[in-house]
């Protein structure tokens, strides 16, 4: 695993040193009221779910355990500094309230594994999970920020969804691979999501809306990244799960 940082704009980058010795993956980093506080979304391979924490500008980073002795965390997803959600395999989902010191367990109705998680910058409360099982690609709904069970969401059928995106609370994106081939998927309702009509490109693993819900950008294969793709929709009669 490794996490460096720069301070110079991208000039020169140095490494900072993270707790854990197992072979760890890091997928998410995040200072999400732009402060001091930060957190590292672990993937641990030698089990146990836990999340690195940071509340001095990642000079230190804390390891927290979370959930059981048999939870694999993939990654998390932080509203604020305080609010948030760890997510991992087989339907593991813990959320915070105030920055990992105590946490519950959630329910996203789902026991497939779960890859990541966003909230809306505008209503914290907002966000979503996605997740993929041996059939497809899924997404969970909350405007409640986990309190109640995550809302199931109907879509079009992905084989897998990588990355996603709450740029307002009107809006959410995600994107992923459809049988080879990328997709990207913009919100239409909390819990309906409709194809755009991104070009084909391969599968997709990031998108970003850094301001609004206009302006975008996706990333995946080996392809150049997209921006500012319309959100233009048509009709999809078959969904990748039922209400």
């Amino acid at each position: 695993a490794a996490a460096i940082r720069t301070i110079d704009g991208g000039a020169t980058w140095t490494p900072m040193t993270i707790p854990g010795t197992d072979p760890n993956v890091l997928n998410y980093v995040a200072f999400p009221e732009n402060s001091m506080t930060g957190y590292i979304g672990v993937y641990p391979r030698a089990g146990l779910g836990k999340v690195l924490k940071t509340t001095d500008g990642g000079d230190n980073w804390t390891e927290i355990a979370v959930g059981g002795a048999l939870n694999w965390s993939r990654s998390c997803g932080m509203a604020t500094d305080n609010i948030g959600v760890v997510v991992g395999n087989g339907g593991f989902v813990i959320g915070t309230t105030n920055g990992f010191e105590s946490t519950a367990v959630q329910g996203p109705l789902t026991i497939a594994d779960l890859t990541a998680a966003a909230f809306s910058p505008t209503d914290p409360l907002k966000g979503y999970l996605i997740g993929n099982d041996s059939m497809h690609g899924l997404i969970r709904h909350t405007d409640d920020g986990g309190a109640s069970l995550w809302d199931s969401v109907t879509c079009w059928p992905v084989t897998a969804f990588h990355g996603v995106d709450v740029p307002t609370s009107e809006a959410a994106y995600v994107c992923g691979d459809s049988a080879g081939t990328g997709i990207i998927l913009r919100s239409v309702s909390n819990t309906d999501f409709f194809k755009t009509t991104a070009p084909a490109v391969p599968p997709m693993h990031g998108v970003c809306f850094p301001v609004g819900s206009d302006t975008g950008y996706a990333v995946g294969g080996n392809a150049p990244s997209y921006s500012g793709f319309r959100p233009a929709f048509f009709w999809i009669e078959g969904v990748a799960e039922e209400k």
